[in-house]
């Protein structure tokens, strides 16, 4: 099991209309591409108090 974000997950959230889909990992390559293009914006690196916030450019 991984804690990356991958493309299948990311196109269920979008579709699920979940806006901000969290990981506590780096997302695939795949994965940002398809947040891009749904809109939506990815919690990234979570630990503890810290997050990254990838958002929609």
């Amino acid at each position: 099991m991984t804690s990356r974000l991958s493309s299948e997950r990311d196109q269920k959230c979008a579709v699920a209309g979940i806006p901000v889909p969290r990981t506590v990992s780096a997302p695939t390559s795949a994965a940002v591409g398809l947040i891009k293009q749904a809109g939506i914006t990815l919690a990234a690196f979570i630990s503890g108090l810290s997050v990254i916030f990838i958002p929609v450019l």
